[in-house]
């Protein structure tokens, strides 16, 4: 007797979660291997519960902020089990959810679009264990949440399409607020949506619907306009408080955009690398370089498309609203990357997949036919399969060759040094008032032992005490070594006081230095 839909949602989540636990325990907290991202994003949540006085600016305005207030109730035990913030292990959890929740997703509206459940299983499996999904599953990134609020975007409009119920609506713009404050890529998501919205209606709806008002345009502007104010206003919203945010707590409503942490921050570092610096201002080997890094993602599109010709339905509007939602993907980082104002790694480039997993179901059931649906599983091994390979040949797949792979943009201070750092502030000088800057001291901050005693970035106090240390009563400073060829740009001590690594000064003492990473200096009294 088969399982119904809700068991089989329920093991199919638990049995997904756990394997992303475990596997990100093993890679996260054993091997000691945790993205610098997803660090910083469980560091941002951190300094909001311990860092004095508590306060929720703390959480810092470069990145939205959903996935660290979701960290925040599991940093509540790390007094019990310090790896839930050191090792990071409150991110795995939570992109764990995410990554089985996208699984139960998957399944879910399969079934619902008539497929059976092993259908349903087979696709839902097929992505989670996909190499990457599986990988940025378990490591605390951000890619997994956002995808999954691709997924259920994705998934409502496809109903809506068919039924015009207005609830999908709401889930849309539900989704598209929450990607938002996830990551910033939600903003092309929200003006294709939109575009897909004014296809849909104009072309559509009016075409396959008997109500005699849709033969009158101005009606279906008029539903377009009120249909779009609903699922627009939410993501909007989104937009403008985050901008407030960062004008009343930083000062510049574009913090997050152009402070010296955000990404046009570090165009200067970007257009250091040969293969980004060629492509700047050439649009023809952008394209070039995203087809590249988005091949392994794109595969399931060729279903659709081969299917489409044959039953010449390739013309149809919502064709087109799938390769929209497919290439706006990845406007973002081709205006970014045309501008010198990205990195361009490859896990920028894997949203066209679940646009195109969300997809399959509406497609199924519009094509009917089970050859259809096994080419749709074939294809999805193929490309799990691809990508794993890809992998065992290159660390870095679908990058511009050796002079992208082997070149370093910064010559960040080892993670080894910090940890012989807050190994002597824990030993030595536990109760010390110690100032530094939260950029390159994640790792130390986190670790130490009486974290109230520290004053960063995020602290109120930080702009005054570094122009007068003494003043405040701070005890110590730690300053990272200048790492950059415009060592001004990524440090608040380099910045301000531009030759204290190298030559120090005459009111502080060199105390120790760490692995020519770190130095500590005592504040002369």
């Amino acid at each position: 007797m088969p399982l119904s839909k809700k068991i089989t949602s329920w093991v199919l989540f638990i049995l997904v979660f756990i394997t992303e636990c475990v596997a990100g325990y093993y890679v996260c907290h054993i091997k000691s291997f945790i993205d610098g991202d997803a660090l910083s994003r469980v560091a941002n949540a951190y300094y909001v519960l311990y860092i004095r006085p508590s306060h929720l600016a703390a959480i810092g305005a470069v990145w939205t902020p959903l996935l660290s207030f979701l960290e925040m109730p599991l940093l509540l035990l790390t007094p019990i089990y310090k790896p839930i913030a050191s090792s990071g292990l409150a991110s795995v959890f939570v992109t764990s959810s995410f990554a089985a929740g996208s699984g139960v997703l998957i399944f879910k509206y399969t079934v619902d679009y008539g497929r059976s459940q092993w259908t349903g299983l087979c696709l839902a499996l097929l992505y989670c264990f996909n190499p990457f999904m599986f990988l940025y599953g378990c490591n605390g990134m951000t890619e997994v949440p956002y995808c999954f609020m691709l997924l259920w975007f994705t998934y409502n409009f496809t109903q809506w399409m068919e039924n015009e119920n207005p609830d999908h609506i709401i889930k849309m713009a539900c989704a598209l607020m929450l990607s938002f404050l996830i990551r910033y890529e939600a903003i092309t998501a929200s003006i294709s949506a939109f575009l897909a919205f004014t296809i849909i209606i104009l072309t559509f709806h009016r075409k396959n619907l008997e109500d005699e008002r849709r033969k009158d345009l101005k009606y279906s502007l008029q539903c377009l306009e009120g249909k779009s104010l609903v699922l627009l206003t939410p993501v909007v919203y989104a937009f403008l408080v985050w901008m407030i945010y960062c004008w009343v707590i930083m000062g510049n409503p574009l913090y997050f955009l152009n402070s010296n942490y955000s990404n046009l921050g570090f165009v200067k570092l970007y257009s250091l690398n040969p293969v980004l610096k060629g492509m700047i201002g050439k649009p023809v080997l952008v394209i070039k370089y995203i087809v590249s890094a988005t091949v392994f993602f794109m595969l399931p599109l060729m279903v659709v498309i081969i299917y489409r010709i044959i039953r010449r339905t390739i013309f149809k509007p919502d064709f087109f609203v799938l390769i929209l939602f497919v290439l706006s993907a990845n406007i973002l980082q081709f205006v970014m990357l045309s501008k010198g104002a990205s990195i361009g790694i490859f896990r920028y480039f894997i949203y066209p997949l679940p646009f195109l997993m969300a997809w399959f179901p509406y497609e199924m059931k519009k094509n009917k036919t089970k050859v259809f649906t096994f080419f749709c599983i074939i294809i999805m091994i193929i490309a799990d399969i691809s990508l794993g390979f890809s992998w065992l040949r290159s660390p870095v797949p679908a990058m511009a060759g050796e002079k992208f792979r082997n070149f370093k943009f910064v010559n960040y201070p080892s993670e080894i040094a910090q940890r012989k750092v807050v190994q002597y502030i824990n030993e030595k000088i536990p109760h010390a008032k110690i100032m530094m800057d939260a950029f390159l001291t994640v790792t130390t901050i986190i670790n130490c032992n009486n974290p109230q005693h520290l004053v960063i970035t995020s602290s109120y106090e930080f702009k005054r005490a570094i122009k007068n240390p003494k003043l405040y009563k701070i005890d110590y400073i730690l300053v990272p070594s200048t790492i950059t060829t415009d060592p001004t740009s990524m440090d608040a001590f380099n910045r301000y006081y531009p030759n204290l690594y190298i030559h120090g000064a005459d009111w502080c003492v060199l105390e120790k230095e760490f692995d020519k990473g770190y130095k500590l200096y005592r504040i002369k009294k």
